[in-house]
This record gives structure tokens, sequence and C-alpha cells, in this order.
């Protein structure tokens, strides 16, 4: 009977897609440059939008539209898997967001002085394009983005 089970087990593991599972076991990101949450075996697809610079004299800030993210995790340290094709992982940058009545906003200088410092990111290359990120803060409720270099692109989650 055991015997059985294992080879059924076997049979039935051989027929998974091998597109759905990337390297190490981790499922693998259906579109290219777009981080995706990580609960489990399961990929939650990131808020991509583009944030909108505010220079005044004082005070640099970014803005996005909405009070919030409609992605959501409970993770206090959230992992994520990227594919890229154009974008480096490496340069990616994650920073909490302040909510305001209509919109998310990151102060990131005010007078001069840097405000808004990035929170700590670990890479690790899983195969030739998929990238798994690790947040080795502890991130608090809120509204987040993962953000590349010199880039007004945005990804955006709330952890709750």
């Amino acid at each position: 009977m055991a015997k059985k089970w294992l080879a059924l087990t076997s049979l039935l593991v051989g027929l998974t897609p091998a597109s759905a599972v990337g390297q190490n076991g981790l499922p693998k990101p259906p579109k290219h440059d777009v981080p995706f949450l990580l609960h489990a075996n399961n990929l939650i697809e990131t808020e991509s939008s583009v944030a909108t610079e505010y220079n005044t004299k004082k005070t640099l800030s970014y803005r996005v539209a909405s009070r919030s993210s409609g992605v959501n995790t409970p993770m206090a340290r959230p992992e994520f898997v990227i594919l890229t094709n154009r974008l480096n992982p490496h340069h990616l940058k994650l920073y909490g967001f302040e909510s305001k009545v209509d919109h998310r906003e990151i102060l990131l200088r005010k007078k001069k002085k840097r405000v808004t410092q990035p929170y700590f990111l670990s890479v690790d290359q899983l195969g030739e394009t998929i990238f798994h990120i690790h947040v080795d803060d502890i991130l608090k409720n809120g509204e987040y983005c993962l953000t590349p270099d010199n880039s007004n692109k945005v990804f955006c989650f709330t952890v709750y």
C-alpha cells in the first residue's frame, strides 16, 4: 500500500507544470519586472504605480494616489519573488508611506536633510532571472513600496 501511495505521489508531483515552480521550489512569477509577495506557495502581485514628485525649496516628497493599497500582507517581514527582464532587483529600495486623506506620501528631504531612510533588503539569486527578496527589518502595520533607484515606478503593498 505504501509503495502504491509513493508511486501515485511521485506521478502527481511529476505532472506539476514546470513553469509554475521556479528554483528552490518557489513559484515562478507570471510577469517580468514586477515583485510578487510570497505567501506560502502563493504569489500576490504588488500594486504597480508611478509616484508623482513634489519638489519645493524646503521639501522633496513623492505621492501615490489613494489612501491605501489593495494588496495586503500580514507578514511583518514580507518576502518577494521577481522574474527580471530589465529591472535590477539589487537596485530596489523599500520605503514606508504616510497615509493622507486621498494619497500616500513619502517625505524624503526636509530643509536639505534626508528624512526617510530605506529599509534593509536581502536579495538572493535563484536562477538566471529569478530572485528572492527578503525584508531584513520588521515592518509595522502601514503602507509600503518597493522602488528602483532613480525611478518614480513603485510597487505598493500594505502590512496589516
